[in-house]
């Protein structure tokens, strides 16, 4: 029996999801191993992402608003990589913190972007304090001609975007 209307939909963004799922693990894995991600896989997350945003959307935000929360993922992205390079001399944020932000904006919508920016920043503050994640706080790299300390932000963004999402999508929040 063929399928249609509803189903056909819940089987595509279910497959979309677990898609998105994959690939979120893989740019967290190449975050906290190398500290660089390729960046078509996270160009490639982003572009999953502002589709599973506008394709299927969260219930209680219109296409208009999940586009406005990519805007804001945007601003957000340029506005820390370029206060952080203006005020310590290097940028804070890579470009796959920023991808990321474009894609889980389009896919949370612009009003859940603050909280979910807030969770990724308190998530990774948190693993960072635990002993567990001490062996990624004392990494060094050089970046710009200077020897930084460097923490991968992707796991922590992926972590809480997803989590996030998950509530949104299933009516919690």
């Amino acid at each position: 029996m063929p399928l249609f209307g509803w189903e056909t939909v819940l089987i595509s963004e279910i497959l979309l999801v677990l898609v998105s799922l994959a690939v979120s693990l893989t740019v967290a894995y190449e975050d906290i191993r190398h500290c660089e991600i390729d960046a078509r896989t996270v160009i490639g997350l982003s572009c999953l992402l502002v589709l599973l945003g506008v394709g299927f959307g969260l219930p209680q935000a219109s296409a208009i608003e999940q586009m406005a929360g990519a805007a804001v993922g945007v601003a957000l992205g340029a506005f820390g990589r370029l206060y952080s390079r203006w005020r310590f001399g290097a940028a804070a944020f890579g470009g796959a913190d920023v991808a990321l932000m474009i894609g889980f904006g389009a896919a949370l919508g612009w009003m859940a972007v603050a909280p979910w920016i807030l969770a990724a920043c308190v998530l990774a503050a948190a693993s960072y304090a635990l002993p567990a994640g001490w062996p990624l706080a004392a990494r060094r790299m050089e970046v710009d001609g200077e020897v930084l300390r460097v923490l991968p932000f992707c796991p922590a963004l992926l972590a809480a975007g997803w989590t996030t999402w998950f509530l949104l999508r299933v009516g919690v929040v």
